[in-house]
């Protein structure tokens, strides 16, 4: 099952968790894909004001 929908790698990356291990741990816990939506926390009003 999971927990939501999309994530933000960038952020993840941000808080320094190494990314390749991250997503070999993921693919080894049998997880098919992640979806990185490419946008920042939060940067949804100011992408709608441009």
């Amino acid at each position: 099952m999971l927990s939501d929908t999309h994530c933000h790698l960038s952020h993840i990356s941000e808080r320094g968790v190494d990314l390749s291990k991250l997503l070999s741990d993921m693919r080894s816990s049998s997880f098919s894909f992640v979806l990185d939506i490419g946008t920042k926390p939060g940067d949804f009003v100011p992408r709608l004001n441009r």
